[in-house]
């Protein structure tokens, strides 16, 4: 690497700054207002002429939603510039030996050598040193980082596991280095409930993703830090998260047990109606509690009532309370899994025109697969609309599907066996054995 290429890195990095500004309708103060710095710095940045640290480059992939193309960029030309410093300190040393050489033989290649078992290069200190400027702890590394997890949780259903997992692999890995160190109780405090929330939703997209082992492992790692930080509300979600990869993994009994663990530390609070209606009924209407499904239900809306009204579907991955719209879609996969198909299709169209308006396609296909599901039913049956539900439900999910909207289609067309011999639901069947098909293989997997 020569100075003329890391300086066209360094341009590159500017100019990619610049475009992802004017993307979001932002004007240079704008940036630098929103990420604590001046705007001659920000003009300077993106010019090439500065490139400053990576609190920086965090603040700004946060405000610009870059999809971690900044934060990349930015590491790759530390990475590049680290070689470069090395490559001069190597070559430095090696004038100073040559010249050393020239005046005593005896002082070649073995005293170099020698020198190198003492002491370490030049550029290995300077980098160390710039990755602990890297990881200081301050309340703008903490608000970036809380902004972060909150900008995930709200786009979460627009881009899925496969773009945002990356990323936060990156994001969990970096603030681990932090926790070993010292800061002040609060912001210790936060950066515990930050990597936690990180592992957190990574537990969430690993079920998405049907890793129901790696969804194990980071909600234990999860519920570890939410014990340190002294977070009873984080806690209590990330046993509705572990409900979650148990119902998926079809570990009922696991699930129903995580679920109800959890409302010990919800009490009341916001992550009470998830854990009754997304854990504690889901899991009883997979063992057959009818009873238990109806009041789970009934204690979720119960809990509801005293929290003001959530508009719209709330994130499936939020870290706050549910709204009603969310809490009936639910309900009504937990009668589903009773059989009962009139509960189905009553708590299934209460939501369904709140989720048709909102940006959750995942909800909009989970919500017809349940309507589907109880429309086969003998005393509902209408196999055609059935029909219809399922395949707009395959089209909302295509491109982006997760592991729950795979398990509901299959066991949609298991309920169609015994129709096989009408001619509509032998061509369904064979477009759904090919959409199944088309999943991305596992080794493509980014946990």
């Amino acid at each position: 690497m020569d100075p003329q290429g890391l300086s066209d890195v360094k341009r590159a990095l500017g100019r990619r700054l610049g475009v992802w500004r004017r993307k979001r309708g932002l004007t240079q103060d704008d940036v630098a207002r929103l990420v604590h710095s001046t705007r001659s710095t920000v003009a300077n940045v993106e010019s090439g002429r500065q490139v400053v640290d990576r609190v920086f480059w965090a603040q700004c992939e946060t405000l610009l939603r870059s999809g971690g193309e900044l934060l990349t960029g930015y590491d790759e030309y530390r990475s590049l510039d680290a070689r470069y410093q090395q490559e001069k300190a190597e070559a430095a040393r090696h004038a100073r030996w040559g010249a050393l050489a020239s005046l005593d033989p005896a002082a070649g290649p073995v005293a170099a050598g020698r020198w190198d078992e003492v002491v370490e290069p030049v550029a290995e200190v300077q980098a160390r040193v710039r990755d602990q400027h890297a990881y200081v702890l301050d309340e703008s590394f903490l608000d970036a980082m809380e902004a972060f997890v909150a900008e995930v949780v709200d786009s979460y259903e627009l881009r899925g596991p496969r773009v945002f997992a990356p990323v936060l692999v990156r994001e969990r890995r970096r603030v681990q280095p932090m926790l070993m160190g010292r800061a002040r109780p609060r912001q210790q405090h936060r950066l515990l409930a930050v990597a936690g929330r990180l592992s957190g939703l990574l537990s969430y997209m690993s079920v998405n993703l049907g890793r129901f082992d790696s969804a194990r492992a980071y909600t234990l790692e999860c519920f570890q830090l939410a014990e340190q930080a002294d977070d009873r509300d984080l806690q209590a979600w990330v046993r509705g998260t572990q409900s979650l990869a148990e119902f998926y993994a079809g570990s009922y009994c696991d699930a129903l047990a995580f679920a109800q663990d959890g409302r010990r530390f919800a009490g009341t609070g916001r992550q009470a109606v998830r854990l009754a209606v997304n854990g504690e009924a889901r899991a009883h209407g997979r063992l057959g509690d009818r009873r238990a499904v109806e009041k789970a239900v009934g204690d979720a809306y119960d809990l509801l009532a005293a929290f003001s009204p959530e508009p719209g579907m709330t994130p499936c991955i939020s870290f706050g309370v549910y709204s009603e719209a969310r809490t009936a879609s639910n309900a009504a996969t937990a009668h589903l899994g009773l059989g009962n198909a009139g509960p189905v299709l009553q708590f299934a169209g209460r939501a369904l025109d709140i989720v048709d308006s909102s940006p959750s396609r995942w909800s909009q296909a989970l919500v017809r697969l349940d309507m589907a599901s109880a429309l086969i039913d003998p005393l509902t049956e209408d196999l055609d609309q059935a029909l219809v539900l399922a395949r707009a439900a395959m089209a909302a999910a295509e491109g982006n599907r997760i592991e729950s909207i795979e398990q509901r289609l299959r066991s949609f067309a298991a309920g169609l066996q015994g129709s096989s011999g009408y001619a509509p639901v032998a061509a369904f069947t064979d477009e759904v054995r090919q959409w199944l098909h088309e999943r991305k293989p596992d080794n493509d997997n980014p946990l």
